[in-house]
Parts: structure tokens; C-alpha cells; sequence
């Protein structure tokens, strides 16, 4: 649940965000979550950032690959074993969305 916020976050900002988890059918469901999420935030006032719920939505994504996740990412948030994702981008702490400046 705490990814779903922080991809949120980022979007709210005009950050590309691409989720990646290696059940695909995770990341389907997580991206259908943060629509509803999105929209229930708006509806409440409460939205963050001048983009529309559409614009933000737009910029959060599903990866294919944990390569393609963090391919040009500037900052990492990981939830899974650091050896792994250490193959792809190095050097990486414990507390690190995969975000992309967009706008």
C-alpha cells in the first residue's frame, strides 16, 4: 500500500513513475488501485500538485523488467532484495518509485 502513495507522490510532482514487481498481476492491480485513489482524492479536495487526476495517472506505469524499471530512474524506491536490484543500478540504500523527470 505505502508504494502506491509514494508513486502518487511523485506523479502529483510531474515525476514518470514505473512500478515493478515480478507478478505483473500485482502491479495491474496496484495501478487500478491508485486510479480510484487518485479520484478519491481529487473528489475530496485534496489533490497535490497542479496536474489533472488524468495527467497523473498518465505518468505512472507498469515495468516489464526490473532493467526497465530502473532504466534512467534519478531516484529508486525498493521493496524487494537489494543484491538484485544492485545488478542494475549499483550502489543503493535501504529506503530508495523508480521516477523520472517528466514536466
Amino acid at each position: 500500500m505505502i508504494g502506491h502513495y509514494w508513486a502518487m507522490l511523485f506523479a502529483s510532482a510531474g515525476y514518470e513513475v514505473k512500478l515493478y514487481d515480478s507478478d505483473l498481476q500485482v502491479v495491474r492491480k496496484a495501478i487500478d488501485n491508485i486510479l480510484v485513489q487518485l479520484q478519491s482524492i481529487s473528489d475530496a479536495g485534496m489533490s497535490r500538485g497542479q496536474l489533472s487526476v488524468t495527467q497523473q495517472y498518465r505518468l505512472i506505469s507498469g515495468a516489464q523488467s526490473l532493467a526497465d524499471c530502473v532504466s534512467d530512474a534519478i531516484y529508486v524506491q525498493v521493496r524487494l532484495q537489494l543484491a538484485k536490484l544492485k545488478n542494475y543500478v549499483g550502489s543503493v540504500s535501504t529506503h530508495c518509485a523508480v521516477v523520472r523527470r517528466t514536466f
